[in-house]
């Protein structure tokens, strides 16, 4: 072998480890990884992730104090129930049975794109509008939908709000199509 050969064959050899060790290295996933790749999401996971991200946003047009605003959606497997939930720590204004209510009915006018009416009727047939929102396929309609799918959910989702101060708070909590909520002191 020439040496013009073995010159190039070692720069070949140089380029080539060279390469290897710039490629960075791919592993697989474990096996806790690979099982939550194969779990599906449904349309159930779909819908409270929809929820949670339109309660957020729903706090967010309402914050009208200052106070620490945190809200969620959760599935209550205990009751069957689906909690959307406004949390302020720090309110300053008074905590009433009425405070609670005015801060409930303006997240859920937010939460239901109902500014200015509030009116039960309105908020049955507005939450039936979110919910089918929510808990759908963008774009079709699967033919085996339950008709009166928004109808019965709406049975099981609940909207609360708790505000708490250092002496206390209060909780005001109903259904979704309720713009009165009734409250308890925690």
């Amino acid at each position: 072998m020439t040496d013009t050969i073995k010159a190039l064959l070692r720069a070949v050899g140089t380029v080539a480890l060279f390469y290897c060790l710039m490629t960075p290295a791919r592993a697989e996933p474990g096996p806790i990884g690979k099982w939550l790749m194969s779990e599906p999401l449904t349309l159930w996971d779909h819908g409270i992730m929809n929820i949670e991200r339109d309660a957020k946003q729903a706090a967010e047009n309402i914050k009208e104090t200052d106070g620490r605003w945190v809200a969620w959606a959760r599935y209550n497997w205990d009751n069957n129930e689906i909690d959307i939930t406004l949390f302020v720590v720090g309110f300053n204004d008074a905590i009433t049975h009425e405070t609670c209510n005015d801060t409930r009915r303006s997240f859920l006018a937010s939460l239901l794109n109902a500014y200015g009416l509030y009116s039960e009727e309105k908020a049955a047939e507005l939450a039936y509008q979110a919910i089918g929102w929510w808990f759908s396929h963008k774009g079709f309609k699967s033919k085996s939908r339950d008709e009166k799918l928004e109808e019965k959910l709406a049975r099981i989702v609940f909207v609360a709000v708790r505000l708490r101060k250092d002496n206390g708070g209060i909780t005001c909590r109903d259904r979704i199509t309720t713009f009165d909520a009734p409250s308890k002191p925690h």
